[in-house]
Order: C-alpha cells, then structure tokens, then sequence
C-alpha cells in the first residue's frame, strides 16, 4: 500500500514565529533560519527565535506562530 499522508505538517525550516520588540513595538513574523533557534527547557517553556529589531537596537523573541483549527460538530445544524 505504501505511506499515505493523512496531514501535512510544516516542516522545521518553514515554521513561522511571531514576535514583538519591547523596546519600540514592532511586530514581525519570521522563520527559524532568520535569527538564533533556541530550543526551549525546562525553565524556557516554548522554543523561540532570537532575531535583531529591524527598527531599533532590541532583541525580539519570537514565539511559534499558534495556527487554529475548525471542526465541525456532529449532530449540530
């Protein structure tokens, strides 16, 4: 039969990460690849990547970018 994909994941290169510098407010999303990954631990909770303000001389820690899911309930109208 062979594999069959049931879900597309992203892999780690394409994940998106979103993140605000506290020093002048600028959003940004990126990839893994723009800045420096650092993994989560046991007392950094979530992974994040470490990227330059393109505005000012802040760091932005940028968080994975949450992606929702809809699903219909069933025996609802």
């Amino acid at each position: 039969m062979g594999v069959r994909i049931l879900y597309r994941g992203t892999p780690p290169a394409e994940k998106l990460y979103n993140g605000t510098c506290l020093t002048c407010g600028t959003r940004i999303e990126c990839q893994r690849g723009d800045g420096r990954f650092e993994p989560g631990s046991q007392h950094n909770l979530g992974e994040t990547v470490r990227v330059p303000c393109p505005v000012c001389t802040g760091v932005i820690y940028a968080s994975p970018k949450r992606v929702t899911f809809s699903f219909p309930i069933h025996g609802r109208d």
